[in-house]
């Protein structure tokens, strides 16, 4: 979305205020929920570099209206996560949702949308949450290893078995 919003002059679009405005363009929309199916029970990341292969490579060549495109661009983003994760899970289900993307309210308010069609609640957990996430994720991993633990769990990650990794080392 900040490619777009970039084409405003903008860095991002605070609080997804410009898609709000915008309408969504369906065909458009198709293409790019399209781009990421989910293929052999595992869905594709959105990851930036995923992104800019697929989706920010088709919207280069767009002329439509900026909001219309950050609007449409928007609606399929809430609408692939959902899509995705209901694929994954047994529902009604709560997701915790972290990262830049919280701070968008009308993305936010797209995935509770489309959640609803699913049987997923979207939560927000606590701004300390959000910023710090990694940190908290890393200090767990630590606590998994130190205590003998697994945390590659092979039914989420195709492994072959559930395993650790890294070292353990003591401070001198």
């Amino acid at each position: 979305m900040n490619f777009l919003s970039q084409r405003a002059n903008l860095p991002f679009d605070k609080g997804g205020h410009m898609a709000s405005q915008g309408a969504i363009l369906d065909e458009i929309s198709q293409q790019l929920i399209a781009m990421y199916p989910f293929d052999a029970g595992l869905p594709r990341g959105l990851s930036n570099a995923e992104v800019a292969s697929t989706w920010i490579s088709y919207l280069e060549s767009r002329t439509e209206n900026t909001h219309d495109l950050l609007g449409t661009t928007t609606q399929s983003i809430a609408d692939v996560i959902s899509i995705h994760i209901s694929s994954l899970i047994k529902r009604p289900a709560k997701i915790l949702v972290t990262g830049g993307g919280v701070y968008n309210d009308h993305l936010i308010k797209l995935l509770r949308r489309a959640g609803q069609d699913f049987g997923l609640t979207y939560e927000l957990p606590s701004p300390e949450i959000i910023d710090f996430k990694e940190s908290l994720l890393i200090a767990y991993l630590g606590y998994l290893t130190m205590n003998g633990k697994p945390y590659n769990i092979h039914t989420l990650t195709g492994a072959s078995q559930n395993m650790g990794g890294g070292a353990l080392y003591k401070a001198v």
